[in-house]
C-alpha cells in the first residue's frame, strides 16, 4: 500500500481536500493541502494514480518518515509546494546524515509550472532529479538568505529538459555534497541564484589541494547550446551593498542544427570578503578552507554567430570589442555596443571578418601593446596578423598585414612578446618567433616532446613565458635562453590545453586541461623545502587545485578586479566562477616583486 487511505474509483471530482490527520482521499481529487505536523507516521507515499491532481501543498513538518517522493506522469499537476522540515527525519538539533534509500523525483508532468521547497526539507535525501517538465518556469529549493540544508548529502543535482525554466534558486547549504551537477536543455534559463555553500561539492573526505573549493556558479546548456569559452570577469561596473557587478563573455560550440551565439553575462560577486563578511564554505575545523561566491549570473546580451566558436577573446584596450575564431578559419570582430540585447531576427549581423586562414583553428590573441592588432594561428599551419584600425573603408572583410606559413603542423596558440614580435607554438613541439618589421621568422626552438597547446608571455616580465603541452606538463622559459626550461610544472595527469598569467600577481599562473583540473601555481615557491606529507600533495609551487569540473577544461580567465577569482569552462557546458580562500595564500604578501630573482638569473 502506498498510503493509508481508500480508493473511490469513478467518484465525481472534488475540487479541494484538506488533510490534517490520517491520509484519506481518492484518485479524483484536484487539490491536496496537508496541514502542519501531519502524516509523519507514513513510510510510503505515491500519487501515481492521481490523474486529476492540479496542486499539492504540504505544510511544515510533514511526511517525516517517507523515504521516496516520486511525482511522475501526472497530466494536470500545475503547482507543488513543500513547507519547512518535511520529508526529513533529521531535525535542526541533530546531526545531519545521509539515507541512501531516500529519493526525490519529479518528471513527465506537462502542466507543472512551479516547484517550491522550504528550508530543511529532504535534508537527508540521497538523490534528486527534476526532468521533462515542459511548463516549469520557477524552481526554488530553500531560501538563499537562510540556512536551508535541502538535499544536504545528495551527490548529484540534475535538471534536464525544462524548456520554460527561467529562474533557479538554491538556498544556503543545499546540495552541499553535490559533485555532479547537470543543467541540460534549459533554453529559457536567465538567472541562477545560489545561497552560501550551495552546490559546493564537499564530501568532507577530500585532501586539502584536490578539492579545496566549492562550485559556486554553474551554468549549462543555454538555449541547448554548448558553452566552451569564457573571457573575462573584466569589466568592473559598480559596487552596491557589498557586491560588485562585473561582466563575462561566453561563446558557443553547438551540435549540428543549433544556432551559435556570443553571450554577455552580468555576474554579481561579493566586493570584498573582509568588509562584506564572505563566509567560509566549510566549518573552521576542516582541513581545507574555502570561501563561497554567493551571487547571480544574468545574460544581458546575445549576439548570433555564424558557425561554431572555437575561441573568444576580448580586446584589452576596448572591452566592448571581441574577436571569435571560427571553424572556417575566419576571425570575426564584434563591437558589442552596436548590437541590441537580443537579436531581432535569426539573421547573423557581421561587423568585420578577418580573412587569411583556410580551415579550423584555435590560436587567437589581441596585442596588449598596440590597440586593434590581433594574431591568429590555425590548422592550416598559417600565422596571421591584422590591424583592424586599417579598415577605414566600407568593406566588412580585412586581409592580414602579415602572414607566415613556414611550418608543416597545426599552430595551436599564438602570443605577443612585444609590439612587433609574435610567438607561435604547434603540434611539432616547436616555438617560432616572427618579427613584423622583417616580415619573417626570426627563430625556432623545441619546447616539448609532444604538441605544445599553450603559449603565454608574462605581462610583467618580457623575458618570461609559459608553455603547456600534451606531455601533461607546463614549463617556464627565459626568452633569452631557450635551450632548457627554467622549470617544469608537474601536477596534471593528462594534456594541458589552457594557461593564463594572473593579471595582478607576477608569480602566479593557472593551467587546465583534459584531467578536469585547474591548477594555480605560485612560482615564487619553487624550490622551497617541504615535509614528506606536503610533498605527497605535490611540489611546493602547486598552490591550489580546483577539482570541481567533470569534463575537460577548455578555457580559464582571471578576474582583473578580484585577484583570486577565476572563471573556468569545460566540455560538458559547465561554467564555474570560483575563488580560493584567503587562508590558502595569506601566509605571504603577493606583489609584483614577489617572484624569485633566482628564477631568471
Amino acid at each position: 500500500m502506498c498510503y493509508d487511505g481508500v480508493w473511490i474509483d469513478d467518484a465525481p471530482p472534488i475540487a479541494s481536500v484538506a488533510i490534517d490527520s490520517v491520509l484519506r482521499l481518492h484518485n479524483h481529487v484536484e487539490e491536496v493541502t496537508v496541514s502542519n505536523y501531519c502524516c509523519n507516521e507514513l513510510s510510503t507515499l505515491s500519487f501515481t494514480r492521481f490523474d486529476a491532481l492540479r496542486s499539492l501543498h504540504v505544510g511544515n513538518n510533514c511526511f517525516r518518515s517517507v523515504d521516496r517522493l516520486w511525482l511522475e506522469g501526472l497530466p494536470r499537476l500545475a503547482d507543488l509546494l513543500v513547507g519547512d522540515r518535511c520529508f526529513s527525519e533529521v531535525s535542526i538539533d541533530t546531526e545531519r546524515r545521509k539515507n541512501p534509500k531516500r529519493s526525490f523525483r519529479v518528471r513527465q508532468c506537462p502542466q507543472l509550472r512551479s516547484i517550491r521547497v522550504g528550508c530543511y526539507s529532504f535534508s537527508d535525501y540521497a538523490s534528486f532529479c527534476v526532468e521533462n517538465l515542459p511548463s516549469l518556469r520557477s524552481l526554488a529549493i530553500g531560501d538563499v538568505q537562510y540556512d536551508s540544508y535541502n538535499f544536504y548529502y545528495a551527490s548529484s543535482f540534475s535538471l534536464v529538459s525544462l524548456p520554460q525554466l527561467e529562474e533557479l534558486h538554491v538556498g544556503d547549504h543545499s546540495f552541499h555534497s553535490a559533485l555532479h551537477v547537470t543543467l541540460d536543455d534549459l533554453p529559457a534559463l536567465q538567472r541562477i541564484l545560489l545561497g552560501d555553500c550551495a552546490l559546493c561539492g564537499d564530501q568532507g573526505v577530500f585532501t586539502r589541494r584536490e578539492h579545496a573549493e566549492e562550485t559556486t556558479i554553474v551554468l549549462r546548456n543555454l538555449d541547448a547550446l554548448q558553452s566552451l569559452m569564457s573571457q573575462g570577469c573584466h569589466n568592473f561596473q559598480h559596487k552596491e551593498e557589498g557586491y560588485s557587478v562585473q561582466e563575462l563573455y561566453l561563446a558557443t560550440h553547438t551540435s549540428d542544427g543549433y544556432p551559435n551565439s556570443i553571450f554577455k553575462a552580468s555576474i554579481q560577486l561579493l566586493a570584498n570578503e573582509t568588509e562584506s563578511g564572505m563566509k567560509q564554505c566549510l566549518d573552521e575545523n576542516k582541513e581545507f578552507p574555502t570561501e563561497g561566491i554567493s551571487g547571480k549570473l544574468t545574460i544581458t546580451q546575445r549576439i548570433l554567430h555564424d558557425g561554431d566558436v572555437n575561441k573568444l577573446r576580448q580586446m584589452p584596450q576596448n572591452s566592448a570589442i571581441v574577436a571569435s575564431k571560427t571553424e572556417t578559419g575566419v576571425v570575426n570582430v564584434f563591437n558589442t555596443k552596436n548590437y541590441p540585447s537580443a537579436p531581432s531576427s535569426k539573421e547573423v549581423i557581421k561587423t568585420l571578418e578577418l580573412t587569411g586562414h583556410e580551415g579550423d583553428g584555435y590560436g587567437l590573441e589581441w596585442s596588449a601593446f598596440q590597440s586593434g592588432w590581433v594574431a591568429s594561428g590555425g590548422n592550416d599551419s598559417r600565422v596571421c596578423m591584422w590591424n583592424i584600425g586599417a579598415n577605414t573603408g566600407s568593406s566588412n572583410t580585412l586581409q592580414p598585414v602579415a602572414q607566415w606559413q613556414d611550418r608543416h603542423c597545426i599552430i595551436e596558440d599564438v602570443s605577443w612578446h612585444d609590439a612587433n614580435v609574435l610567438g607561435a607554438v604547434g603540434d611539432d613541439g616547436m616555438l617560432s618567433l616572427y618579427d613584423l618589421r622583417q616580415n619573417a621568422a626570426i627563430g625556432n626552438s623545441s619546447l616539448h616532446p609532444k604538441e605544445v597547446n599553450v603559449l603565454k608571455f608574462s605581462p610583467f616580465d618580457a623575458n618570461l613565458f609559459l608553455s603547456a603541452s600534451s606531455d601533461n606538463t607546463a614549463a617556464l622559459w627565459d626568452f633569452r635562453n631557450l635551450r632548457f626550461p627554467l622549470h617544469v610544472l608537474e601536477g596534471h595527469s593528462n594534456a594541458v590545453f589552457s594557461g593564463a598569467w594572473s593579471p595582478a600577481m607576477r608569480s602566479v599562473v593557472a593551467t587546465a586541461g583534459v584531467d578536469r583540473r585547474v591548477i594555480v601555481w605560485d612560482l615564487s615557491r619553487i624550490g622551497q623545502e617541504q615535509t614528506a606529507e606536503e610533498a605527497e600533495d605535490g611540489p611546493a609551487e602547486l598552490l591550489f587545485i580546483h577539482g570541481g569540473h567533470t569534463s575537460r577544461v577548455n578555457d580559464i580567465a582571471w578576474n582583473r578586479h578580484d585577484p583570486w577569482t577565476l572563471a573556468s569552462v569545460a566540455d560538458d557546458n559547465m561554467l564555474h566562477v570560483w575563488k580560493m580562500a584567503e587562508t590558502i595564500y595569506n601566509d605571504k604578501k603577493y606583489s609584483e616583486e614577489n617572484l624569485n630573482d633566482d628564477l631568471l638569473d
